[in-house]
């Protein structure tokens, strides 16, 4: 599996194992909308251990984000590495998520 989720209450969290591409956006997306679907409004997206995001992963999450905030929560971006926060800017997508964080945490 590519990714992994915690649920607690309404809140969910989404383990990104590797990254997000093309193979893989719609297991992601499955995942993301069956927690909206059983009750999540509150939504990170846990960036610690992904190296890439392709054009169809940015996608994906752009549509999640709208999704999730059509049903009336909210979605972070947390440890996102130095690479990705570029990918962001330079794709204009960094002030488009409720909430976003800086690299992984110490070790």
């Amino acid at each position: 599996m590519n990714f992994s989720i915690t649920t607690i209450r309404d809140r969910a969290t989404i383990h990104v194992h590797e990254r997000i591409v093309e193979t893989n956006k719609i297991e992601l997306r499955e995942l993301a909308l069956d927690a909206l679907d059983h009750g999540a409004k509150h939504f990170v997206v846990d960036l610690a251990q992904a190296d890439y995001i392709d054009s169809s992963g940015l996608g994906t999450l752009v549509m999640l984000t709208k999704r999730i905030h059509e049903g009336g929560g909210d979605i972070r971006l947390r440890h996102v590495n130095a690479d990705l926060r570029t990918l962001f800017q330079l794709t204009k997508l960094e002030g488009f998520f409720d909430g976003f964080d800086g690299g992984p945490p110490a070790a």
